[in-house]
């Protein structure tokens, strides 16, 4: 144990990296939708699909690192 904590004592810090998710309401369907592809906000803020997806106001940061997703 007192070697794994060395070990871990010495280990490079891990850099999270983090992107911004939006968050966006349909009214007729009275539906949220959250994304923090990049794409996808461009998209709905040009008015794809009609420009019926509103922007909440909502916004928070999220996890980004897509390698390590796992599923439990």
């Amino acid at each position: 144990m007192l070697a794994l904590a060395a070990l871990l004592a010495f280990a490079p810090p891990a850099h999270a990296q983090t992107q911004t998710a939006v968050e966006y309401y349909y009214a007729a369907w009275d539906h949220y939708f959250v994304t923090s592809f990049p794409d996808e906000i461009d998209a709905l803020d040009g008015g794809a699909f009609g420009g019926l997806w509103k922007r909440t106001g909502e916004v928070f940061n999220v996890g980004s690192d897509h390698n390590n997703f796992t599923i439990s």
